[in-house]
């Protein structure tokens, strides 16, 4: 399932999962519009924490290969995966403690209900890269595995490049809410 399908997945199950609650007080008004932004933002944070514990886990499997190159005595290797776990590492956090569609200046810009839905969309789009870094990041073991150090030191820089996309999507992220909103 690509990122974008997931997040129009997620939004469509947020706008029926309504409870009888939920609907009587939309009715009062100006909740209905905080209710909503505040269900979108809590939904947002659950797609981030999803990638976050995922990311975390890459982390985890990325040491175990660490640990093993260090075994095998490529110190060389070793040192290049110890890189990669840190960053990794790095980014899960950027992700986890991203802004979660508030404003600093509350009172006068808004964000909406299409922008705080973009950026679901958006961060569910991080599910294509942290599927393509799952796969990379096993083929990274299966190398390491078999005594393919040729293909370990490729494996390396493509497992490098997709955790630089993901930071470099964290970054368009943060201009993404700070062009959001309106006066």
């Amino acid at each position: 399932m690509s990122g974008s399908d997931l997040g129009s997945r997620v939004l469509d199950r947020v706008k029926e999962d309504r409870g009888i609650t939920e609907k009587l007080a939309s009715i009062f008004p100006g909740y209905h519009g905080y209710k909503n932004k505040e269900k979108l933002r809590e939904t947002d944070d659950i797609v981030r924490r999803t990638i976050y514990r995922e990311m975390s886990e890459f982390t985890v499997q990325l040491r175990r290969h660490y640990q093993r190159l260090v075994r095998l005595s490529r110190r060389d290797l070793a040192r290049e995966v110890e890189r990669l776990y840190l960053r990794c590492d790095a980014v899960a956090q950027q992700i986890l403690h991203a802004p979660r569609g508030y404003k600093p200046l509350a009172g006068a810009v808004r964000i909406g209900e299409a922008d705080l839905e973009d950026l679901i969309k958006f961060d569910s789009s991080l599910a294509d890269q942290i599927a393509e870094l799952r796969e990379k990041i096993y083929e990274l073991g299966d190398a390491i595995g078999k005594g393919r150090m040729d293909d370990v030191e490729s494996i390396i820089g493509e497992v490098e490049l997709i955790i630089e996309r993901l930071s470099g999507l964290m970054r368009e992220r943060e201009s993404l809410l700070e062009g959001a909103g309106e006066v």
